[in-house]
């Protein structure tokens, strides 16, 4: 997370009660460039929900759109934020309102068929 965003978003996600350590196993560098959400979304047979944000420095909106194109059944949403503002205030409520639409959206057509 090397972005203007990441040091602040990412550590507002921290309780401050939190005895969290910013630690990783060191064997996690030796998956990293076999990881592509693009190159596995084909394979995705469920349907899905992604969600995306405009201005996210991290992962670019351009290439979620790629892979949302990738998976059949796929609804994508763009939020109008940056990659962290999704877990919190209002554009919280919006992007948990998304999800439980989704899922009853899914329920619903699983009951009917």
């Amino acid at each position: 997370m090397n972005s203007v965003e990441s040091w602040n978003g990412y550590h507002s996600m921290i309780p401050e009660s939190s005895n969290w350590e910013n630690k990783i196993p060191a064997k996690i560098f030796l998956l990293i460039p076999f990881y592509s959400p693009l190159l596995m979304a084909r394979r995705v047979k469920c349907k899905s929900l992604i969600i995306a944000a405009r201005y996210d420095s991290l992962i670019p909106v351009k290439a979620v759109k790629r892979t949302a194109r990738r998976i059949k059944n796929s609804k994508l949403v763009i939020l109008e934020s940056n990659h962290f503002q999704p877990y919190f205030n209002e554009m919280f409520e919006k992007n948990i309102k998304i999800e439980i639409d989704f899922l009853r959206e899914i329920l619903t057509d699983n009951r009917n068929n």
